[in-house]
């Protein structure tokens, strides 16, 4: 019996020593890991940096607080700083036993300023609530990354405008260790616009589900060079709109010709267009005597849907420096950067 509760002593004992190791090695490892993520940040032209890292959570959890976080994007044209964001606090928390599925909360409001390099100039956004994870894929090699934010307001120091502000923001974006393509899914709840662009300022929701490859580094003229150069695309397999009289859909496949200017097909399917010509009109965007011909028109491309109700299937070209409707162009592109 002596022999029995010395056997099992020892074996309490090794479990909890090896328990006590494990528990220092993951969360030495969470360190570890923190500064490979600012290595490959850095690669892609971000830079990562906080005052202190606390360590705790001991025996039942892994955590890490992160005070004074500073997140910059480096490369920019001129001596621009394209994107900073900063937040006082950011908790990061895992299980011992699952040190690679990563929680996270960033405690209290934090802040982003984005530097358009356009007529908007600064644009300050506070987020009021950010949540989410960061977890190895399910099928591929790979990272996953859910985040939740709440009660987003952005607002233009340029601009004399009222903020653009989100209530609800989810998004999950997943991409291979080389962090050389994106694949995302966005979903947005109760946003209200700056001002009136006809459709009124209230969209209902947004749905985007999209894939890019590569990753832009910047959104400036040099990085979209650099971009288009690379073969990028942008492929919407999703987007669903709910705004005013516009309700509809869109999937297609974007890049960019050498005048950095959109390139490629996109389907966008209305549900009741004949509301949304009546808004339009409304707006001023077209002529009342125009309705009948525009109508008339979208009749051509219009079907019945599931639902008994008018739809209208528009497939546009990008092409030539233009946006095409079969063989009417319709609109010159600009490039999406100087």
């Amino acid at each position: 019996m002596r022999l029995w509760l010395t056997v099992v002593g020892l074996l309490a004992f090794a479990v909890v020593g090896f328990a006590v190791i494990w528990w220092f090695f993951a969360i030495s490892l969470g360190e570890r890991q923190l500064a490979n993520v600012q290595k490959q940040m850095a690669k892609q032209g971000y830079d990562l940096r906080y005052e202190e890292l606390e360590q705790s959570g001991f025996p039942l959890q892994l955590e890490w607080n992160i005070h004074g976080v500073a997140f910059t994007q480096t490369k920019g044209a001129g001596q621009r700083q394209p994107l900073q964001g900063v937040a006082d606090l950011l908790r990061v928390q895992a299980r011992p036993w699952a040190p690679q599925r990563l929680n996270f909360l960033v405690e209290g409001q934090h802040r982003w300023r984005t530097d358009t390099g356009g007529e908007a100039g600064v644009v300050v956004t506070t987020i009021a609530a950010a949540s989410g994870a960061i977890h190895p894929r399910d099928t591929e090699a790979g990272w996953q990354l859910v985040i939740a934010l709440a009660d987003v307001a952005a607002k233009s120091e340029a601009l004399n405008a009222a903020p653009l502000t989100i209530a609800r923001l989810d998004a999950t974006g997943q991409v291979p260790f080389a962090m050389n393509a994106l694949e995302l899914q966005v979903d947005l709840a109760d946003v209200t616009l700056p001002q009136d662009t006809g459709l009124g300022t209230a969209l209902q929701s947004a749905s985007l589900r999209a894939g890019v490859q590569p990753i832009p580094t910047s959104f400036d003229a040099s990085g979209a060079r650099a971009w288009q150069a690379g073969g990028g695309l942008l492929t919407v397999h999703d987007l669903q709109v709910q705004f005013g009289a516009l309700q509809g859909t869109a999937e297609g496949v974007v890049g960019l010709d050498k005048a950095l200017r959109g390139e490629g097909k996109v389907t966008l399917r209305m549900r009741e267009p004949a509301r949304l010509v009546a808004s339009a009109i409304k707006a001023g965007w077209i002529q009342a005597k125009q309705q009948s011909l525009l109508t008339m028109g979208l009749g051509l491309f219009s079907a019945r849907g599931a639902t008994g109700k008018a739809e209208v299937a528009l497939p546009f070209d990008l092409r030539n420096g233009g946006l095409w409707l079969g063989p009417l162009r319709l609109a010159d592109l600009p490039p999406v950067a100087q």
